[in-house]
């Protein structure tokens, strides 16, 4: 989502000024009083007069975001999913290799009910590969071969690993020539980098 805006926040009647921070996950508030709301926590949400009210079992918080209350409003009821920030569309051709999530997995199958899963098809659109560690990198610069032209890899590699992570597989496929041109969040434990070739 990534939506920000430096507001006035109450908490259960406590305010403070500070910067609030819409993310995929959670709301949050930075201020003298912080606080973050998990939004699969979230029980209601109303705006009245360029407030945004949020409640969830830990308590109630009031954000002062003026004409920009309803819009923060809406992308919380109605989340993008994992697969549109993804870039996944119906038609498309896509090959997932090294992924167990089972989530993902099933939304996938419901778009793109003949995606590649364990192998790579070739002329793709979108390739999703697991990654788990260093020598696993390779096999993903090898999957480039199976992608159209303008087409994308997506790495998805676990968070907070200090062995292995984000800092090792950007290092690692840029030396190999690739661009990275977006981060998401895959789930709580993973996250995802996506990735193009240098024409």
């Amino acid at each position: 989502m990534g939506l920000e805006a430096e507001c006035r926040a109450w908490l259960n009647n406590t305010s403070s000024i500070g910067k609030a921070h819409l993310e995929s996950t959670e709301l949050r508030f930075r201020g003298s009083v912080p606080f973050r709301i998990p939004l699969q926590q979230v029980t209601a949400i109303e705006v009245q007069q360029g407030q945004l009210r949020v409640a969830w079992p830990e308590g109630k918080a009031v954000f002062d975001l003026g004409a920009a209350a309803e819009k923060w409003a809406l992308k919380i009821r109605h989340p993008r999913s994992l697969l549109d920030k993804l870039g996944v569309k119906p038609g498309q051709r896509i090959a997932v290799l090294g992924i167990e999530d089972e989530s993902f997995l099933a939304d996938l199958a419901t778009r793109i009910p003949d995606a590649s899963i364990g192998r790579a098809a070739k002329n793709c659109d979108l390739i999703f590969c697991g990654l788990d560690s260093l020598d696993r990198c390779a096999r993903a610069i090898g999957l480039v071969a199976h992608l159209k032209p303008g087409a994308a890899l997506w790495t998805v590699f676990p968070k907070g690993r200090k062995d292995f992570g984000e800092t090792q597989v950007r290092a690692i496929l840029r030396g190999a020539g690739l661009i990275d041109t977006k981060v998401a969040a895959f789930s709580a434990t993973h996250s995802s980098l996506k990735w193009t070739v240098a024409r």
